[in-house]
């Protein structure tokens, strides 16, 4: 009460059984547990009381220097209170258990003191005593480690002279005797099995621990060194990194593909594998042979037949392994390694379970709130600070493993999602239905786009079940690749592959099964010292985020105001190079446009018929040779084509990489080169002559040739020479606003197989913005790319290496031709003849 007292009331009678006085009133609820009674006083030191429920004896006290004490609460055998400064304070028996080097020392700092106390960890137990006794006045102490030590830190917990308690130790209470405060006055035990416990505790001089109100009771075990652990593994390195410096095990870390041939693995106490390839696993058959019967511990996870190959332990015996490691976090790689210390290392160590993680919700790195709700999330995206939602703004998806959502190039790719200003609704999913779950919303798909960054296909269990819940969405999606085996600095320097054949199937062969796009690289293994993984690589994640926005816009345009360039093949230019494999081109191209003008594109003037389309092409629809001035000229005089001023394009061409720049002029000399370059005699200036035939908003026009006066041939699937300059101006023609003086292409449309943009130089697949040229050329515009069904292998480089979206067409009927004009006739006489020979014949 406010008479600064508590009172003890007996409840059958209302008699008094006790009352105190305390230092300062009464103002919360006193909180009566385990037989003793908590209260807390609120006056200038704040003082919290324990009492004896039955006598009102006071056990302890405690003061904490705060006003205003809440109510005790107390949980798990803790006391709790809280005050209105902001502090809350904890109160009981804290146990634990800490492994010891034999010889190594502990730095005890005296905070107010400036005085520094060495411990050695097996015989001067008795300087910790005297850092923290009440000789040197009022201070903190903390305790620093490599090792788990006895406390990470005591903040504000100071020993109190004037009522005579101070933190001091007990060892092997209460069957061992109180050691004499000294320097060396107490020898942990340091046999193999000996386990002292070591307790430190906050009372009186002649207190004991169970009198305290705040305890720390410590298991120790004293060893000559720590065991040594390899860990061969593909992922969490940057958690294992972490944690490793404070766990008991000396831990040697390699990625699979680092793994040398021949390694001895004889000199470790555990042996620790995870997502082991076929190439990895034959190499260390040998090693795991002879370690195995050295009977050294081997776990093997997630490397499918290879657990139980190479692995001698159970795994079914031993399921919280898997667990730790699934539940992708910090802590729970923390608490693996403790599993692994104390149930195959023989140490001692506190092993808590796995911490569950949820495998589906929204994240953002702008806070550490998980999401669950997509309208929660939005609700938040909308008040934050810095970018907020916008509904008119595109939205992009972005589904990820649920590991693997604090990637950091996931976050790059968010955050630069939104400088374009566009909304991200990122996912951690691991289910098919998660895609679902976040991105419907009233039956109605609220992203525009989808990145996917996961590897494998969208439902590795049920892939029919994948495809169709991608359809259901209905917008596109495309695959952002982060690199498993190979380093930003090996991705670029490898011009010929790009990828490696060990990502290739699993990071694009399968998701291209679902019908999944455009797959770049925005990631390879971190080649340097960090907490992650990956290491991001800022261009690949700006052209990500520039194609998906393309896409996105493509997806939510009308189309009335769609932009679209239909390019087909004049190979080798002139006017009978007109085609494609196993398609009509003309009346194909004249199915499109009316298919377009049916369904709202503005196609403007009367679409010609077969006949009419021909002459259009041949006439004005083809490259020109520098053999035939009069024939461009002509061009040029039909006002058909567009005419780029070289100027414009010199600006446009000096934005490319300065490598690519001279790597042009190298082959094809200084710009604008000769190829479809027609100068104004009467003001001398020059321009590249872009042949077309346009329909409003949809134009017509030839691919430009690879190069003159060379093997066309040889040129066509050519990739060492650049391409030239007029082939490099009328694809930044396309992708240009016309405010620019460009096209400005809402999309493209490769026309049949094939064209020549996906055979310039470059990687095979997972191209560079900067060195690759089917990448600089298309930047971030979207192509269509209708294509003979049964030519998968060239097809796939449409896709790897052009970009292009596929719609496959197909192969042309096979009938019996028949026979025509005076070939019949000789036929029905040729069997007359045959026939009237008879059998001698």
């Amino acid at each position: 009460d406010k008479d600064k007292r508590i009172n003890c009331i007996n409840a059958s009678d209302g008699s008094e059984v006790w009352n105190r006085t305390l230092d300062g009133a009464c103002l919360s609820s006193p909180v009566v547990a385990g037989g003793m009674v908590y209260t807390a006083a609120n006056y200038a030191d704040g003082t919290i009381y324990c009492f004896d429920a039955d006598d009102g004896n006071l056990k302890w006290s405690y003061d904490t220097g705060n006003w205003n004490m809440a109510q005790p609460s107390v949980s798990d055998g803790i006391l709790y209170v809280g005050s209105d400064t902001g502090y809350l304070y904890a109160f009981g028996i804290w146990k634990g258990n800490m492994v010891l080097l034999k010889g190594e020392t502990l730095n005890v700092t005296a905070e107010n003191s400036g005085t520094n106390h060495t411990v050695d960890r097996v015989t001067a137990l008795g300087a910790f005593m005297r850092a923290a006794g009440p000789w040197y006045g009022d201070f903190n102490f903390t305790v620093n480690d490599s090792c788990p030590a006895f406390v990470d830190s005591v903040a504000d917990v100071s020993n109190d002279v004037s009522g005579g308690r101070f933190w001091q130790y007990w060892v092997n209470y209460p069957n061992s005797s109180k050691p004499d405060v000294g320097a060396n006055e107490y020898e942990l035990n340091d046999s193999n099995d000996a386990r002292d416990i070591v307790t430190f505790y906050y009372g009186d001089a002649a207190s004991t621990p169970e009198d305290a109100a705040m305890v720390i009771e410590i298991t120790t075990q004293v060893i000559e060194k720590k065991p040594e652990a390899i860990v061969i593994a593909v992922e969490r390195h940057e958690f294992i990194e972490t944690v490793s410096p404070s766990c008991n095990l000396n831990i040697t870390l390699r990625h699979p593909s680092e793994v040398p041939g021949g390694i001895d693995l004889s000199g470790y106490d555990l042996i620790f594998l995870e997502h082991l390839d076929g190439e990895t696993a034959k190499s260390l058959e040998s090693p795991i042979e002879t370690a195995n019967a050295s009977g050294i511990p081997i776990i093997c996870i997630h490397s499918d037949s290879y657990d139980t190959s190479l692995g001698n332990v159970n795994l079914t015996e031993h399921p919280a392994i898997e667990a730790y490691w699934d539940n992708y976090a910090e802590g729970n790689i923390a608490r693996l390694l403790t599993y692994l210390e104390v149930n195959f290392c023989g140490l001692i160590g506190d092993v808590k379970d796995p911490i569950p993680i949820p495998k589906a919700y929204i994240h953002h790195p702008d806070t550490q709130e998980l999401f669950f709700d997509t309208e929660k999330y939005l609700t938040w995206y909308s008040n934050k600070t810095g970018y907020q939602y916008n509904p008119l703004n595109l939205t992009i998806g972005i589904a990820n493993w649920h590991e693997a959502t604090g990637s950091p190039e996931i976050q790059t790719l968010i955050h630069t999602l939104e400088q374009k200003g566009a909304n991200v609704i990122s996912i951690g999913f691991e289910a098919n239905d998660h895609l679902k779950k976040f991105y419907l919303v009233a039956n109605e798909t609220i992203v525009d786009c989808i990145i996917s960054a996961k590897s494998f296909q969208i439902n590795f269990d049920d892939p029919a079940q994948g495809v169709a819940d991608l359809e259901t969405l209905n917008v596109p999606v495309m695959r952002a690749l982060r690199l498993y085996y190979t380093t930003p600095s090996e991705w670029r320097n490898e011009t010929s592959h790009g990828i490696s054949i060990l990502d290739l199937g699993f990071q694009v062969g399968l998701p291209e099964m679902d019908g999944i796009i455009d797959p770049i690289v925005i990631s390879g293994k971190n080649e340097n010292d960090s907490d992650s993984d990956y290491q991001p690589i800022g261009e690949q994640i700006n052209w990500t985020a520039d194609r998906a926005i393309r896409w996105a816009h493509l997806n939510s345009t009308p189309n009335e105001d769609k932009r679209i360039a239909m390019i087909y093949y004049n190979h080798g230019g002139g006017k009978d190079n007109l085609g494609a494999t196993y398609v009509n081109v003309p009346p194909s191209l004249q199915n499109i446009l009316n298919a377009m003008n049916r369904s709202n594109y503005t196609v403007e003037g009367e679409i010609p018929n077969e006949t009419e389309l021909v002459r259009m092409m041949t006439l004005n629809g083809t490259n020109i040779g520098s053999w035939a001035p009069g024939e461009l000229e002509r061009l040029v005089s039909s006002g058909t084509a567009t005419l780029l001023p070289v100027e414009t394009y010199l600006k446009w061409f000096h934005e490319l990489e300065k490598p690519r720049q001279d790597e042009v002029i190298k082959r094809w000399g200084e710009p604008p080169g000769e190829i479809m370059v027609w100068t104004n005699n009467t003001t001398k200036e020059q321009y590249f002559v872009i042949p077309k035939l346009s329909f409003g908003n949809v134009i017509l026009t030839p691919q430009p040739t690879r190069g003159w006066l060379q093997n066309n041939t040889a040129l066509y699937h050519n990739k060492d020479i650049p391409p030239h300059h007029q082939y490099i101006a009328f694809y930044l023609w396309l992708k240009q606003e016309q405010e620019s003086g460009g096209f400005g292409a809402d999309a493209i449309m490769h026309f049949g197989k094939h064209g020549t943009q996906e055979w310039l130089p470059g990687k095979e697949s997972g191209l560079s913005i900067r060195d690759c040229w089917p990448a600089i050329l298309i930047q971030d515009m979207p192509v269509i790319y209708p294509y003979i069904v049964d030519n998968i292998a060239e097809g796939t480089q449409a896709k790897r290496r052009g970009s292009a979206t596929i719609v496959t067409h197909m192969t042309p009927p096979i009938i019996a031709s028949g026979l025509y004009g005076n070939l019949t006739n000789l036929l029905e006489t040729t069997s007359f003849y045959l026939t009237a020979g008879g059998d001698d014949d």
